[in-house]
């Protein structure tokens, strides 16, 4: 426990100095951290005894962010569709294809770099106040991962859906959802204060997504642990595990909180 709360003061503290950096030191690390869970993704499937191409990965996730600076969405589609057909074609080209390789191929292409590729249209995003969604989609993530787990530790009874996650409980989900909102709230008080003027139901929209995307992702990275049979992604956050199994609700955060700025530019 004690190495899971040093952890992540540091990791906190490391997000809020980013954030307050500004867009390009956000972009740079948001590069590194496409990188390195790619690398997780494939390691992961490696243990469970697939071939995924990897490189095609790498050089694609090294691509994403200059293409979109210098062409704009059009450029971030076409890197998007040209990853999935690279990963198809190379797979299928090798000395001894199979089906399984080649889903496994394009598995990272997917998870996690689609949806890191919203956190950098988060990040890039014309909008006013898009330092305030960053801070919305961290704190509301970070927030519901934290009440999930103590709610669940210490009032759950009912399994949420075991043969995923056999620790998840449906306490620790409500738990999430009061923990998501709750940080919402407070983040309007604050901005109430400020006079910054957004309306406070843009909070409460982004309370209840920030409660729902995070859970879905953390299933969805539980899903994956569990099909390649492995207990964490990696090591390289002490009392954590690896990079994806920190950031896991985060990344389906960042995709539901892009589209709702797709609508409601804030």
């Amino acid at each position: 426990m004690l190495k899971r709360v040093i952890t992540s003061l540091v990791v906190g503290a490391y997000a809020i100095l980013l954030v307050n950096l500004g867009r390009y030191f956000i972009l740079a690390n948001i590069l590194l951290i496409m990188l390195w869970g790619v690398h997780e993704v494939v390691h992961a499937l490696r243990q469970a005894g697939f071939r995924p191409v990897a490189w095609i990965h790498y050089v694609c996730v090294a691509v994403y962010i200059p293409m979109y600076l210098w062409r704009g969405d059009l450029g971030l589609l076409v890197v998007l569709f040209a990853s999935v057909a690279a990963c198809m074609a190379i797979a299928a080209c090798t000395r001894d294809p199979s089906t399984t390789d080649l889903l496994a191929t394009m598995l990272p292409s997917l998870y996690p770099s689609y949806p890191l590729v919203s956190f950098v249209l988060l990040t890039l995003s014309p909008a006013e106040h898009w330092r305030l969604v960053i801070w919305l989609m961290l704190t509301t993530a970070v927030s519901c991962d934290i009440c999930a787990f103590f709610f669940g530790r210490f009032f759950g009874k009912h399994k949420l859906m075991p043969k995923v996650s056999p620790n998840k409980t449906v306490e620790g989900a409500v738990g999430g959802f009061f923990g998501s909102l709750l940080t919402a709230a407070v983040v309007c008080l604050i901005c109430y204060l400020k006079g910054d003027g957004v309306p406070w139901w843009h909070f409460l929209a982004l309370g209840l997504l920030g409660g729902t995307a995070t859970q879905v992702g953390d299933m969805v990275a539980s899903y994956i642990k569990r099909f390649c049979n492995i207990k964490d992604y990696g090591s390289i956050f002490p009392g954590h595990g690896g990079l994806l199994d920190r950031i896991d609700g985060i990344l389906f955060n960042a995709v539901s909180y892009c589209v709702y700025c797709m609508f409601f530019l804030l």
